[in-house]
């Protein structure tokens, strides 16, 4: 493993490529404790394993490139960032960060109710209406980052086009296809790696929380 300062370096870069523009901001939003998180982007506190790797999940880069330097290649290089871009310019969901304690004190409750074993959430804001998920533009996404889903769960995907860009879209996992793309002539698609990067299931809506 490198030196502190190095890692510290590969985490704010990955932060910044997963679309986050604040240390702040990202702690809030993936669930982390902020004084931790800041201390190991600064860093002034090592990372060890376990935590490494939840930040690799959440930021969508190898643990070994965030530790070592080493299994990265495409950090940074086109595909990551098309998919970055395309990911901001048309989201159904958009990162929520919960200004008021007592938002982020509730949403985390919710989100420990619904993932009882599991520490790894993201929160959402709905940035549209999907009627045929039952999401209102407004609402708040609790969503568990796993791959492993369940028959019936709405699911946060990223679909690659033939150029190697991508939309964020929600859809719903059924008879083991993604389906219920905004656009009715999309077809339904396998929760392939290579064409699809699944980034979790939502296990809770909140509405009317979009000022917390």
């Amino acid at each position: 493993m490198m030196g502190r300062s190095q890692i510290a370096e590969r985490l704010a870069e990955a932060r910044e490529l997963a679309g986050f523009a604040s240390a702040r901001e990202a702690a809030l939003a993936l669930g982390f404790a902020e004084s931790t998180y800041n201390q190991h982007e600064n860093g002034t506190r090592g990372i060890k394993m376990d935590v490494a790797r939840r930040y690799a999940d959440a930021f969508d880069v190898p643990v070994e490139w965030l530790l070592h330097g080493t299994g990265g290649e495409f950090i940074g290089g086109s595909k990551y960032q098309n998919l970055r871009t395309n990911y901001e310019e048309n989201p159904d969901v958009e990162p929520f960060v919960p200004h008021d304690p007592k938002g982020r004190s509730l949403i985390r409750q919710i989100a420990k109710v619904m993932c009882p074993h599991s520490d790894r959430q993201a929160y959402l804001l709905a940035r549209r209406t999907r009627s045929d998920l039952l999401v209102a533009r407004g609402d708040v996404l609790v969503l568990e980052l796993t791959n492993e889903l369940i028959e019936g769960d709405t699911v946060l995907v990223q679909v690659l086009d033939d150029k190697g860009l991508a939309e964020a879209q929600l859809r719903l996992f059924v008879g083991g296809l993604l389906i219920g793309a905004p656009d009715v002539e999309k077809r339904a698609l396998p929760p392939d790696p290579g064409q699809v990067n699944v980034r979790g299931r939502v296990v809770a809506s909140l509405r009317g929380l979009h000022t917390a």
